[in-house]
């Protein structure tokens, strides 16, 4: 039931957005909960590893949330604010993290680690399908879908976010098609929903994102035979060639990027090599060094604007944003547990095929997107990254496991060695088997 579940958090809001003081609800913010219910019991399946490689994880997430919540609850007595309207927006901010970081470990926990997955791919590629066909369809816009009066544009999907998170999934579905993961039959399905994911991506018009795709496919070209590297290069420049000429917002992304109007960038004092980088290196330098005026503490978590100190807007980049909040500790912790990621992804899964090569796209989508945006904060971007690394996260900790043997023979071996105990190994019966 829960993988039937899933590609319904990532429909979109058709019109059910609610503003609030504290940021938009949308349609996923509504479906989780009954999602959670579902896989929480679907996690409980008889025949699970005692131990997963998630399990690691979660001490880094738990310190986190931790630091971040002390450090937010300390709001009302190092800021001098009428109301607290701040500490009670970091608050509910970190809530809707955790909420959506739940839900990632229990899908993580729920997933098996052996052929029985296929279930999950098919819910995970219908996940990108139902976003791209609407992006396409749409063109992000209510306008095509005529549920508003006309002449009033709304967009079906926030650009940014919608864009990152399709980095993360084209990413995985891609790697998952090299690496030659799943069925035959998903494998063939799975060739067209990438092109429809494609499509509807650069509708998103999200250009971090795109980066993103493009750096975690460059991974996947570097650690693929040169015949699947040449057909896959051929079909997205293809895909982007098409894209360019029938598509005008994406070309105006396009041409605004490599070509940008110099007055334009001379006046705002950005670009990056005379290209249009949205300002990301002017903020980047000026936001790095207000790190050390609160290293410890950092402001509290979603603290911007008012007294903080730091952009209303925010540093466009998660992992600054992160030292920033929650200080050096909070920075740190973060990068930890991408980290943590990135060496389970590259640990053999054994009975089961290679999961190095899409993970770890995966994840090279997520930090790079990490960089040029703040969408790891909660909602369906967050979660499609845990989904990710959920085919390593759900196999056993071998790990661990093998790290107790090890201690086990080395207590052995120590005891052999030692000749207090040399009288106690030599008195058993000779067909006695002590080992």
């Amino acid at each position: 039931m829960w993988l039937f579940w899933l590609p319904l958090l990532f429909l979109p809001s058709l019109g059910y957005e609610q503003p609030t003081p504290f940021g938009t609800l949308t349609l996923a913010d509504f479906l989780i909960g009954p999602y959670l219910i579902l896989v929480y019991f679907g996690s409980r399946h008889p025949g699970a590893p005692r131990k997963k490689r998630v399990d690691a994880l979660l001490p880094l997430l738990l310190v986190f949330l931790w630091w971040a919540t002390i450090s937010t609850l300390l709001l009302p007595l190092r800021y001098d604010y009428a109301t607290h309207h701040p500490l009670w927006f970091g608050l509910l901010k970190l809530g809707k993290l955790s909420l959506y970081g739940v839900a990632g470990i229990l899908t993580i926990k729920a997933l098996p680690h052996d052929e029985k997955r296929g279930g999950f791919y098919w819910s995970l590629l219908m996940a990108g399908v139902v976003v791209g066909v609407t992006l396409f369809l749409t063109q992000n816009s209510y306008d095509e879908l005529r549920l508003l009066e006309p002449g009033k544009s709304t967009q079906v999907y926030q650009e940014n976010p919608t864009s990152a998170m399709m980095s993360i999934l084209i990413c995985f579905v891609a790697g998952s098609l090299l690496a030659g993961n799943g069925t035959s039959r998903w494998r063939r399905y799975a060739s067209i929903g990438l092109v429809v994911m494609f499509l509807g991506f650069i509708m998103a018009e999200g250009r971090g994102g795109w980066l993103a795709a493009l750096a975690g496919v460059l991974y996947l070209f570097a650690h693929v035979n040169l015949r699947r590297t040449f057909v896959a290069s051929i079909v997205g420049v293809a895909l982007v060639i098409f894209a360019y000429n029938q598509f005008p917002n994406f070309k105006e992304q396009v041409d605004r990027t490599l070509q940008p109007d110099v007055t334009y960038l001379k006046k705002y004092q950005v670009g990056v090599f005379g290209l249009d980088d949205g300002g990301r290196w002017a903020i980047l330098k000026a936001e790095v060094p207000k790190i050390f005026d609160s290293p410890i503490l950092g402001r509290g978590f979603f603290h911007r604007g008012g007294y903080s100190g730091i952009f209303l807007t925010g540093s466009h980049n998660f992992f600054l944003q992160m030292f920033l909040e929650t200080g050096i500790p909070g920075g740190v912790l973060i990068l930890g547990i991408f980290w943590r990621m990135w060496l389970h992804a590259a640990e053999p899964v054994p009975g089961v095929e290679n999961q190095k090569l899409p993970v770890r796209a995966a994840l090279i989508a997520a930090f790079v997107v990490g960089l040029s945006g703040e969408y790891f904060y909660g909602g369906t971007t967050l979660f499609a990254l845990l989904l990710a690394y959920a085919p390593v996260g759900s196999s056993p900790d071998t790990m661990r496991a093998a790290g107790r043997l090890s201690l086990l023979a080395l207590r052995y071996g120590s005891r052999q060695r030692d000749p207090a105990t040399l009288h106690t190994r030599i008195e058993y019966p000779a067909n006695h088997n002590h080992s």
